[in-house]
């Protein structure tokens, strides 16, 4: 029974277990994210290159007195088409594959609370799912830098959505939506809808054919 329990106690230490962590994602105001949370980003922004992006808002916050080391370990588990990136601590970095990765490992300030500088950068409609995860290191070394890890903190999932706002407002918009033009069954444009078949161009660009009795 001795040895059974000391089997046991070995296999449950060599176990990666979720540490009692001091560093914390955030939202933009500093409010915590709860461990487990699936976090939805669909606000397409675009950045000060041109580029369009959508931003994740995830923040990384250290609540303690005192300096603390940290890398996020990421897994891209769907990528439609683009690149995934992260910006943490310091280094980029862009992905274009599924795969698990992490970032370099750095200090975070007392109280700091930092940007998790993380995005997809989508070249068509599409998703991108990416689960994030903290974990701890103490730095061992100054120069050169060396870390080792002090356990795995919380774990969140962002799912990442660029789509037709069309599509997602749904049939009954293109329905409603006003008539920018009509046609008629030649494609030559009208004033206004006349009997038999209208070509209609809708204001949110959809055409849809409309028969007058």
């Amino acid at each position: 029974m001795k040895k059974l329990l000391s089997t046991l106690l070995a296999a449950f230490c060599a176990l990666p277990l979720l540490a009692q962590s001091n560093i914390v994602f955030t939202d933009e105001n500093g409010t915590e994210i709860a461990d487990g949370t699936i976090v939805t980003a669909n606000k397409p922004v675009t950045d000060d290159f041109g580029e369009m992006l959508i931003p994740s808002g995830i923040y990384v916050k250290n609540q303690s007195a005192e300096d603390a080391g940290v890398r996020i370990n990421y897994t891209v588990k769907t990528l439609d088409n683009g690149t995934m990136q992260i910006c943490f601590p310091m280094s980029c970095v862009s992905k274009s594959t599924t795969g698990s990765f992490n970032t370099d490992n750095g200090l975070m300030s007392a109280n700091e609370k930092r940007d998790l500088q993380t995005e997809w950068l989508p070249q068509a409609y599409g998703n991108c799912t990416v689960t994030y995860q903290i974990e701890m290191m103490k730095q061992t070394s100054v120069f050169p830098p060396k870390y080792e890890s002090q356990g795995m903190g919380a774990t969140i999932t962002v799912n990442y959505i660029y789509a037709d706002p069309a599509a997602i407002n749904g049939v009954t918009d293109n329905k409603h939506a006003a008539a920018s033009a009509y046609y008629d069954a030649a494609g030559a444009r009208q004033a206004q809808p006349r009997h038999g078949l209208n070509i209609v161009r809708k204001a949110d660009g959809k055409v849809v054919k409309q028969w007058i009795h």
